[in-house]
C-alpha cells in the first residue's frame, strides 16, 4: 500500500511539472507570439500603434523575467508577459480571422439546412443569414476604420467587433439546430405514419356460400343467393 502511495504521488508530481509553464516551453511562445504580432499590425495596419504598446509592455515583464534566477518562478515570470499577447482584446485581434471564416462557413451550413424549409424556422434562417452577411462586412468595415460610430479606443472597437461576430454566429447556431429539431419531428411524424399505415389489419375476406357455392360480403349473416347461414 505504501509502494503504490509512494508511486501515485511521484506520478502525480511528474504530472504537475509537465503541465506547468517551462523556460523552454515560454521562450518558443514568446517568440511564436512576436511573429504573430507582426503578423496582426500587418493585417490591421490601423491597430500598429495599439499593438506596440501591447509589446512594449510585454517585453518590460520579460525583462524582469530574464533577471529571475529561480526556473519555476522566471517561467511564471516568462507566461505572464505571454499571457499580454494571448488575452483580453489583443488575444481578441489574434482570433478575429479565424471567426470570421467561421462565421462565413456557418452562413453557407444555415443556407443549405434550411432549403426546403416553410414557417418559422425557415423565416428565422433568413434573416440571421441575412444578419451575419451583414455582420461580416460591419466587422470588415470597423477593422479597417479601427472606429465605430460611438469609440475610437483600439480596445473596445476590437472587442465590438468581436461581439458582434460571436452574437451573429450564435444566431445561426440557433437557426440551424431549429431546423434539425423540425426535420426530426417531421421524420417521427413520417415514420409513425408509415408504421401505423404497415399495422391497419387487412380488410376482412368474402365468405363463399357452403350450399350454392355464392361468394358473399364478409358482414352477411345469411347467403344473399339461397338464405343459408354462412359460416365465418
Amino acid at each position: 500500500m505504501k509502494k503504490f502511495t509512494f508511486l501515485m504521488s511521484f506520478f502525480v508530481a511528474i504530472l504537475f511539472v509537465s503541465c506547468g509553464p517551462s523556460v523552454e516551453n515560454e521562450q518558443k511562445s514568446w517568440n511564436d507570439n512576436l511573429q504573430k504580432m507582426s503578423s496582426l499590425k500587418a493585417a490591421y495596419p490601423v491597430f500598429s500603434a495599439f499593438i506596440d504598446s501591447k509589446i512594449e509592455n510585454a517585453k518590460s515583464i520579460w525583462s524582469q523575467a530574464e533577471s529571475i534566477a529561480d526556473k519555476e518562478k522566471k517561467a511564471e515570470k516568462m507566461s505572464e508577459a505571454n499571457t499580454v499577447f494571448e488575452t483580453g482584446c489583443v488575444g481578441q485581434l489574434s482570433e478575429m480571422k479565424d471567426k470570421m471564416t467561421k462565421l462565413d462557413s456557418k452562413i453557407t451550413d444555415v443556407k443549405t439546412a434550411k432549403m426546403g424549409q416553410k414557417g418559422d424556422e425557415k423565416r428565422f434562417a433568413n434573416e440571421s443569414v441575412d444578419e451575419a452577411k451583414l455582420t461580416l462586412s460591419e466587422v470588415n468595415q470597423i477593422l479597417a476604420d479601427g472606429k465605430t460610430e460611438i469609440t475610437s479606443d483600439p480596445c473596445e472597437v476590437i472587442t465590438k467587433a468581436y461581439d458582434m461576430l460571436t452574437k451573429a454566429y450564435d444566431d445561426l447556431m440557433i437557426a440551424q439546430n431549429q431546423i434539425n429539431e423540425k426535420k426530426a419531428a417531421d421524420d417521427t411524424v413520417k415514420s409513425n405514419n408509415t408504421n401505423n399505415t404497415n399495422n391497419t389489419p387487412p380488410p376482412p375476406a368474402d365468405i363463399k356460400c357452403e350450399y350454392c357455392g355464392t361468394v358473399n360480403p364478409a358482414a352477411n349473416t345469411k347467403c344473399s343467393s339461397c338464405g343459408a347461414p354462412l359460416k365465418k
